[in-house]
């Protein structure tokens, strides 16, 4: 009946146990995953800039088109 008994917070923690041993296998065995080369840039200019003045029309045709008046 002393002091670390009424606070067990206080008293050290046990030992963890062993992690378990995993065997080392060389890299050469490993399977690496596929890596995708990355898209060209040309290719995604040729798909961004229709797309983008497709976007810029139909803002122009839908919204600023009726905002602006002709007299």
């Amino acid at each position: 009946m002393g002091y670390l008994e009424r606070h067990p917070e206080l008293t050290a923690a046990p030992e963890p146990k062993p992690l378990a041993k995993v065997p080392a296998r060389p890299i050469k065995d490993l399977d690496l995953p596929v890596v995708r080369p990355p898209l060209q840039r040309r290719v995604l200019i040729a798909l961004g800039v229709p797309v983008i003045a497709f976007a810029g029309y139909e803002l122009y045709q839908y919204v600023l088109a009726p905002t602006i008046h002709h007299h």
